[in-house]
């Protein structure tokens, strides 16, 4: 899966998030348009600095037939940074689909990992998680590791970014 993402911050706890996802399967490829809003809640001193994240996105997947299915998802993570280099982060995240095959909570899942930060604009996760899905006759589980490479295009934030997987 390839994401883009833009982040505007208008104050220290709130994001405006739209971003653009496509996602490459053996059969198939979906494109990934969606919006969301995050608000944050960070406190701590000088390094050792805590976040709470709650994101509330908006999806459209368009498949390459034309076939398009919508989604919200709310996630909750925590992000907690343990020195200069090392941020742990944990979340969940539930996905409500409607669309003309399925409408219903499509899946809930778990995360947790470390994040190395190697300058102010790259950054490497390493997240194992695990999932609850309910495609749409049985209920099935997910597992797997995520490898994710954060690469910003600006330094120099005023405001402290949001921590979060789109998983």
């Amino acid at each position: 899966m390839l994401e883009g993402v833009a982040t505007y911050m208008p104050d220290r706890n709130w994001e405006i998030v739209p971003d653009f996802r496509i996602s490459i399967f053996p059969d198939r490829f979906e494109f990934r348009p969606g919006l969301g809003v995050i608000y944050k809640f960070v406190w701590g001193e000088k390094i050792y600095i805590n976040q709470i994240v709650n994101q509330v996105k908006w999806q459209v997947d368009i498949t390459g037939q034309g076939v398009f299915k919508n989604a919200v998802r709310y996630g909750l993570f925590y992000n907690t940074v343990l020195s200069k280099k090392l941020i742990f982060n944990t979340g969940a995240a539930v996905l409500y689909r409607w669309s003309e095959n399925y409408t219903g909570i499509q899946f809930i899942r778990m995360i947790a990992g470390i994040s190395y930060i190697f300058d102010s604009l790259l950054s490497v996760n390493f997240s194992p998680y695990f999932g609850i899905e309910n495609p749409i006759s049985e209920v099935s589980y997910l597992a797997g590791l995520m490898v994710i490479f954060s690469i910003q295009t600006r330094d120099g934030a005023k405001y402290l970014p949001a921590r979060y997987v789109s998983f």
